[in-house]
């Protein structure tokens, strides 16, 4: 939509050659670089999404490369994770819930990590507004 349409007047005014810009609207992975081995974690039960820990996601993504640590300052851009679902949908045991793209296989026990950061519930959660509270003059 406009954002979509922002973003491209937004890259052409920084000089991003216009072939280049239409190729990242229309076929991002034939410019961007994304790593070949693709891992589904699944959920182990079925639910409702209350939670996901995206503290935890985010050091798993660090240890596979996505992000800065402390003894490695590179980032490898090809490496993320796709979430498949949102809080309040409903899954079943064996859906996958998020993707990782990687450059190897992710260990059992980052599987693990990740799948202990998905919580479910019984019922589906209530939708509650990202916006706390309302300050007028």
């Amino acid at each position: 939509g406009s954002a979509l349409k922002e973003f491209e007047e937004m890259c052409i005014r920084q000089n991003v050659d216009p072939r280049v810009v239409s190729q990242l609207v229309n076929e991002p992975w034939s410019v961007l670089d994304r790593a070949s081995v693709s891992t589904d974690i699944i959920a182990q039960n079925s639910g409702y999404i209350s939670q996901i820990n995206a503290l935890t996601i985010g050091e798993v993504l660090c240890k596979l490369g996505a992000g800065r640590t402390g003894e490695n300052p590179d980032i490898d851009h090809g490496v993320g994770a796709e979430l498949l679902v949102n809080i309040g949908d409903e899954v079943t045991a064996g859906e996958a819930w998020i993707r990782f793209d990687t450059r190897e296989e992710m260990s059992n026990e980052m599987i693990e990590t990740i799948q202990n950061s998905l919580s479910l519930s019984e019922t589906k959660p209530t939708e509650s507004s990202r916006i706390i509270e309302i300050i007028e003059n």
